[in-house]
């Protein structure tokens, strides 16, 4: 699995506690992630994606930021003290919200890398396999920071032509392919397909990387 994942001490450098700290108790996790969740969801539900030069949505919109950001620092704290939460301590729903969480945009990128990286620990540690959200979240740092994606799952389409599709640099496809499987994910262009699909396009030749940001062969 260590081919596969970020390097582990690369990642794990950037934590400020050792890997123990992802079994301390804390009973207050779930209620943490819960009411983090709900502040952030509450105020987008509230936003007018139609109407962005109003001021009141302008208003909700930087606010909505800030809770953001305090939530991003509140997290990173518990992340550090709690470890990562696990299904069978915490269960499904602490697991969605935590995803939620770190799921946002590039500008959390520091999050991003720190739950990486714990993810990959706990799994190490006999913890949750790494899944489907894993492999989104890895391609999305990756490409971020100018690396190849690992997982193919990261597209890019022309501005008003959204069924030209291409995929953002990605590794070698025959190892792409095997992490995939590793993680129970469909065929890369499988993926590509359904893509397609819920865009209502009509099915045309793949689209392979292009040609100007083609990875490594």
């Amino acid at each position: 699995m260590q081919h596969m994942m970020f390097g582990t001490a690369l990642l794990a450098a950037s934590l400020v506690t050792p890997l123990a700290a992802a079994t301390e108790a804390c009973p207050d996790y779930v209620a943490q992630l819960a009411a983090m969740v709900d502040a952030e969801q509450g105020l987008r539900k509230r936003i007018d994606y139609l109407d962005p030069d109003n001021p009141a949505q302008q208003k909700l919109d930087s606010h909505t930021r800030l809770v953001e950001r305090v939530n991003d620092e509140r997290f990173q704290a518990l992340l550090a003290r709690c470890g990562w939460p696990a299904r069978v301590a915490h269960g499904d729903t602490a697991l969605k919200h935590a995803w939620l969480l770190v799921e946002r945009g590039e500008h959390h990128l520091a999050l991003q890398k720190q739950a990486l990286a714990l993810v990959e620990q706990a799994a190490a540690a006999g913890g949750d396999a790494p899944d489907g959200r894993f492999a989104q979240l890895y391609d999305r740092v990756a490409v971020a920071e100018g690396r190849p994606q690992h997982y193919g799952t990261q597209l890019d389409t022309p501005r008003d032509q959204p069924c030209t599709i291409f995929f953002k640099p990605f590794d070698k496809l025959a190892l792409v392919e095997a992490r995939r499987a590793r993680l129970g994910m469909g065929k890369l262009y499988d993926y590509l397909d359904s893509v397609k699909e819920m865009r209502r396009c009509t099915r045309e030749p793949h689209y392979a990387p292009r040609p100007d940001t083609l990875t490594r062969k």
